[in-house]
C-alpha cells in the first residue's frame, strides 16, 4: 500500500487528470506550489520511480510531454466509481440499479482526494465527484421506494435530509416514503381488524 504522503499526493495528482498527460513543470507546481525544492525535477523523478514500485506495472507512463496514469485495464477507486455511475444512469430497472449503486457507493471512503484538500486546482474534480455521489444516493433512494422498501429508505432519507437540507429531491422522496408507510400501515390495520 502507498503510505508516504508525498507518494499519495503524487498519485492523486496523476489520477486527478484522468489519464491525460501532465507536464513536468505543472506536476512540480502541483506537488510543491510556490516553494519547490532546488532540485525539483530530480526530486520528481525520484518520487515517480518510488511510486512505480508500488503500483501495477506500466500504470505510470512517461513521454516527452510528461507523465500520465494509464487507466485502461487497471482498477482505481475513482475510475471504477465513474464507470459504475455511468452504468447506473443507463439502467432503468430499479432491481438492476440497486446492486450497482451499492457497489459504487462502497468505493466511497471519506472525501475524495484528501491529499489535495487544500489545493484549489483539485476543487472542480472534488465537486464533480461529490455531486455524482449525491446523484447515486438519490437514485438508490428512488430504487428502494420503487421496490417497496420504505422501511429501509426512511431512516437513510432522514439522515440525508438532515445533512443536506437544500436537496429538494431528498425531501420529496422522504415525504413519499412516509406517505407510503402510512398507507401500508392503514391497510395492514384494516386487514387485521378484529371488527371485520
Amino acid at each position: 500500500s502507498i503510505t508516504r504522503p508525498s507518494q499519495r499526493r503524487l498519485l492523486s495528482i496523476l489520477l486527478l487528470h484522468g489519464g491525460s498527460t501532465i507536464s513536468r513543470d505543472r506536476l512540480i507546481d502541483h506537488m510543491w506550489g510556490h516553494r519547490p525544492p532546488r532540485s525539483a525535477r530530480n526530486s520528481l523523478h525520484v518520487h515517480i520511480n518510488a511510486l512505480r514500485k508500488l503500483v501495477p506495472r506500466d500504470v505510470i507512463r512517461t513521454s516527452i510531454q510528461g507523465y500520465r496514469v494509464d487507466l485502461e485495464g487497471h482498477s482505481f477507486d475513482v475510475s471504477e466509481f465513474d464507470r459504475l455511475a455511468l452504468v447506473v444512469h443507463g439502467e432503468t430497472d430499479p432491481l438492476e440499479q440497486m446492486p450497482l449503486t451499492r457497489r459504487a457507493l462502497k468505493l466511497w471512503r471519506g472525501d475524495p482526494y484528501q491529499e489535495l484538500a487544500e489545493d484549489t486546482f483539485a476543487l472542480p474534480e472534488v465537486i464533480r465527484l461529490n455531486e455524482k455521489r449525491f446523484e447515486l444516493l438519490e437514485l438508490q433512494m428512488h430504487a428502494l421506494l420503487a421496490l417497496g422498501h420504505h422501511d429501509e429508505a426512511i431512516p437513510q432519507l432522514r439522515e440525508l435530509v438532515a445533512r443536506h437540507p437544500f436537496r429538494e429531491r431528498l425531501h420529496e422522496d422522504l415525504m413519499l416514503a412516509r406517505s407510503e408507510e402510512r398507507r401500508v400501515g392503514k391497510e395492514g390495520r384494516s386487514r387485521w381488524s378484529p371488527y371485520h
